[in-house]
């Protein structure tokens, strides 16, 4: 009776940790580093004193050799690097990875609700929209909190798509809770001002569109429809927006001007300009374990680019895409690391997502899907590891997710 008392409150522990975790991960700046330094610490405690090692138990195997497979190629790099001591300082950025098989097994011991983790979700969305109208004043003005606008969209995104996965199975009181939820985080999108939050969440939601569509579940594709009616009206009324306006006219303008020769200095074309000299760096000196992580890969980068853009590419500290960026400083080893990350679980959440008729029956595989998904469409504009609050999101819910579709595909 008394382990069965102590099982119910560690579940009940862990699943107040996975609540708020959503909540404060991107309003308040420590605090998410807090809860996954909690959960770590449980799972050094089960491991230590219940002898149960993360790599005994089958279902976390994949995760903890992906995560702590790609920290390895991080040191590695540094260690070849020729200033090992000069950038080992950069190690602490990565040690979500080091410890995240704790983060997961202290996870795995637990009964998770999954409706306690949307909810906190839902309330997460609603209390940022609540900061963004209170901070900004309006919704007229880019608003990230006290984060960089790129993991505070990406982040945002991702959770007003959790925000939706059980919207097809929920009762007319949960509906207008998630309808809420909803419109809030599409107007944090928005107001991030990042474009490539906008278009990888557009994509990734009409993914779950047709997902549901193909498997001929009418009710929940109509539910969805709605959703998306209303998303469009939404993004139609901001667009007049100084804001919205701005960030996507200037972006075809400044495109237009990159592959014209006009102008390799403005936000856009920059990028392409970093883009197309990453890859004569990578034709030109192909490497292994690549110059190191974080170690001025633009300044190495900037040598092939027009000379007007030289100032601007060496004022960043990436290439503005994950892709290229891992290739760079970590080399072939660095590539596979990332591609491993992201597509070996994007792999499996599919797996997962296969064993279930219906959309409705498994909310774990169709958000590991939806979050991949937009990481992998994220990485190919922007930066994803090495900022911290993208490094503890990944670990956070990667550890919840996983572990539930290795369980169901070997079964």
């Amino acid at each position: 009776m008394s382990e069965r008392l102590l099982s119910n409150k560690y579940s009940w522990f862990i699943n107040s940790l996975l609540f708020i975790f959503p909540i404060v991960i991107i309003s308040q700046k420590v605090a998410g580093d807090l809860i996954l330094l909690i959960l770590a610490i449980t799972g050094l405690f089960i491991t230590f004193f219940y002898k149960t090692s993360p790599f005994s138990v089958k279902e976390l195997k994949t995760f903890n050799w992906l995560v702590l497979g790609y920290f390895a190629v991080i040191c590695i790099s540094i260690l070849f690097s020729g200033k090992a001591l000069e950038l080992a300082h950069f190690i602490s950025r990565e040690l979500y990875f080091f410890f995240a098989p704790f983060v997961a097994l202290a996870i795995f011991k637990a009964r998770i609700d999954i409706s306690v983790v949307l909810y906190g979700v839902k309330v997460g969305l609603i209390v940022l929209v609540t900061l963004m109208y209170l901070n900004a004043g309006n919704f007229d003005v880019r608003y990230s909190g006290s984060i960089n606008a790129n993991p505070y969209g990406l982040i945002a995104a991702i959770l007003t798509l959790f925000s939706i996965i059980n919207v097809c199975k929920e009762s007319l009181v949960n509906r207008l809770i998630t309808l809420v939820a909803f419109v809030s985080g599409v107007l944090i999108i928005i107001m991030s001002g990042t474009r490539m939050a906008w278009i990888a969440f557009v994509i990734s939601f009409f993914f779950y569109l047709w997902n549901a569509y193909i498997r001929k579940e009418l009710k929940c594709f109509f539910r969805l429809s709605f959703l998306l009616v209303l998303l469009s009206l939404i993004f139609s009324s901001f667009f007049q927006s100084s804001l919205i306006e701005n960030r996507t006219l200037q972006a075809k303008q400044q495109v237009m001007a990159w592959f014209s020769g006009e102008d390799s200095t403005s936000s856009v074309g920059v990028r392409l300009e970093m883009w197309d000299a990453s890859i004569d760096e990578i034709v030109e000196n192909p490497s292994l374990t690549g110059i190191g992580y974080r170690n001025n890969i633009n300044k190495t980068v900037s040598k092939h680019a027009v000379k007007e853009s030289r100032n601007v590419i060496e004022s960043y500290n990436h290439v503005h895409n994950t892709y290229l960026n891992h290739l760079l400083a970590e080399g072939l080893l660095g590539l596979i690391a990332i591609i491993s990350l992201l597509f070996i679980p994007f792999k499996r959440f599919i797996v997962s997502a296969r064993y279930y008729k219906s959309i409705n029956s498994n909310s774990f595989a169709i958000m590991g899907v939806l979050m991949i998904l937009m990481f992998i469409l994220f990485g190919f504009a922007m930066k994803l590891f090495g900022d911290v609050f993208i490094n503890a999101f990944y670990v956070f819910y990667i550890a919840i997710l996983l572990p539930k579709a290795e369980k169901l595909s070997r079964n």
